[in-house]
């Protein structure tokens, strides 16, 4: 599994002032969260913030006070809100005066015209995936088109996990404009992708449990469609395999899916329920089973989008269980001549947790 802002949580800490631990997710109602008000301090601060960052700000000095709690909330309200100001993530803020100033370790010496240039880098690949859309998609086709572009041109950057300096891997840039990038970047890139097409969409973090259980530190996506809210990591759905390079395990999931191996962290600005699967990938495509049978896998193989390859999701570990002996170790996949032609060399993935079995034939 991919995961992991390591250097990346070291110092969010010194910037939100309040940590970063993790709690098992219990979702906030969406009612409390749209009519929570904010303070005048904590609007004008917010307000001040966005108008000065937008210029490529690295220095920002306040007329009035404020409080830790403030600027908190101020800064994840920002982080999930405004993607592209990527410098932000990793930085250390010194308070004197009402001053804050951020030091973008990956480019010590950046000038507001370096990063208002590399702000228009971002758009402009941004625009670039946009303007590559099918005609006549409807949401859902446009978010599954953008999650698959930007994981067939994203290279996760496996040598950048545990390093002790900040990068642009962790990063919307990473990810959009250099093709390298670590939970942070896919899930910043993605949402601001979202942001231009007018689609509701921003960024969680907590923790998630990699091959071995350990819980490390991770983001991912939460998106609006169709009036609900459902849940996608496109870190995880990025395999980095020539033949089978994107899944679709995390892709538009609910509540019940996502806590199976991950929580979110508190200090979270808004934090969605996502309640259904309506618009899930394996539903949409006729690829979520509820019973086995050979018939109901032929025809996930007929509904698949993509030729020669098919994704199932089942609805429990009975289900999932029977699959796997009755097509592999029964045989019952070679039999299913009247929906594909299946070769002798098929290969397959597997993923215990979302019960989601991936084949190419």
């Amino acid at each position: 599994m991919k995961c992991l802002k390591t250097a990346a949580s070291a110092l969010c800490g010194a910037f939100l002032l309040t940590g970063c631990e993790s709690v098992p997710y219990t979702g906030f109602s969406e009612t409390e969260v749209s009519t929570q008000q904010f303070s005048i301090d904590e609007e004008s601060l917010y307000s001040s913030l966005v108008k000065e960052l937008q210029q490529g700000s690295t220095t920002i000095d306040f007329d009035g006070s404020f409080s830790n709690e403030s600027m908190s909330v101020a800064h994840q309200r920002i982080k999930q809100r405004y993607p592209e100001f990527f410098w932000i993530d990793s930085y250390v803020t010194i308070k004197e005066n009402n001053r804050i100033t951020c030091n973008f370790d990956a480019m010590p010496e950046a000038s507001t015209e370096k990063i208002s240039a590399m702000m228009t880098e971002i758009e402009n690949a941004a625009d670039l995936i946009i303007s590559s859309i099918p005609d006549g998609l409807d949401d859902f086709g446009k978010i599954l088109y953008v999650h698959d572009y930007i994981a067939e041109n994203t290279v996760y950057a496996t040598e950048k996990k545990g390093v002790d300096e900040i990068g642009l891997w962790d990063t919307a840039y990473g990810c959009l404009v250099q093709g390298e990038a670590l939970c942070g970047g896919y899930s910043d890139g993605f949402s601001y992708v979202m942001k231009r097409m007018g689609i509701e969409c921003g960024v969680v973090s907590g923790e998630s449990a990699d091959e071995t259980g350990q819980m490390t530190g991770h983001a991912w996506n939460y998106v609006m469609l169709n009036g609900k809210y459902y849940w996608l990591d496109l870190t995880w759905n990025d395999t980095d395999d020539e033949k089978n390079p994107v899944i679709h395990s995390y892709f538009l999931i609910d509540d019940t899916r996502m806590s199976k191996n991950r929580i979110i962290g508190k200090n979270q600005f808004f934090v969605p329920i996502c309640y259904s699967m309506e618009d899930n990938f394996f539903v949409r495509h006729n690829g979520y089973i509820t019973v086995y049978s050979p018939d109901a896998v032929g025809e996930a193989i007929v509904s698949s989008p993509a030729a020669g390859k098919v994704e199932i999701m089942f609805a429990d570990k009975t289900a999932y269980d029977s699959a796997l002996k009755g097509l592999f170790e029964d045989g019952a996949l070679w039999e299913l001549t009247e929906y594909a032609e299946i070769s002798e060399s098929v290969s397959y993935m597997t993923n215990d947790d979302m019960y989601v079995l991936s084949i190419q034939y």
